[in-house]
């Protein structure tokens, strides 16, 4: 019944046999691959609505809205790279206590964002006050009442070109999961980003 199409299947039984075992695993292997393809075509929908937008600053607020209701998180942020300088600018920001992030400047090493852009790879903290507490950003952070975080990097061409947020006022929220689902997220935010920079340019040749 799955393989056409009908993913809802639930095998009602209750017995504690190995007979049951199997119902339970199977019954959980079902809810995984609903979940999956939800995830999948919530992210190709959220691809088509992103790659619609032709200017920079809309599509960064678009995606830092669909991130934030993707992972049903408190907060989304995105930080792009400044032309010509190796810092990182908050430049779209949603949600709970975020205007406190508003010009934070990040550097590589410094904090969540500046390790993963350090090092290019994503990041999921747990209790970021916790295992942060050296971090530089430590009093913005408790300003945002965020505890936990998944930073994941915008790569383009190799190079981190920003880093895209979410956090959660609850600790210990986002599993490896979520992290694997921003990351695709980031993944087409990069695409559309640089297009949208593309258009930009292009006007301004124009113009």
């Amino acid at each position: 019944e799955i393989a056409a199409g009908r993913r809802n299947i639930v095998v009602e039984l209750g017995t504690k046999d190995e007979v049951g075992r199997l119902a339970q695993s199977f019954n959980q292997m079902a809810a995984a691959l609903q979940r999956k393809i939800t995830e999948i075509t919530a992210l190709y929908e959220i691809g088509q609505e992103i790659s619609a937008q032709v200017t920079l600053e809309p599509t960064l607020d678009l995606i830092v809205k669909r991130a934030r209701a993707l992972l049903k998180s408190d907060t989304s942020m995105l930080a792009l790279r400044e032309d010509g300088r190796d810092e990182y600018v908050i430049r779209a920001r949603t949600g709970e206590g975020s205007e406190a992030t508003v010009g934070t400047r990040i550097r590589p090493g410094e904090g969540v964002g500046g390790r993963v852009v350090a090092s290019g790879e994503p990041m999921r903290v747990g209790d970021y006050l916790g295992e942060y507490s050296d971090s530089p950003f430590l009093q913005t952070i408790k300003q945002t009442f965020m505890k936990s975080f998944v930073a994941v990097p915008l790569k383009s061409e190799h190079a981190v070109i920003g880093v895209l947020y979410v956090m959660s006022a609850t600790r210990y929220k986002f599993e490896d999961e979520d992290m694997q689902l921003l990351g695709a997220l980031a993944t087409q935010a990069t695409i559309s980003i640089n297009n949208a920079k593309l258009y930009q340019q292009v006007r301004q040749h124009a113009d």
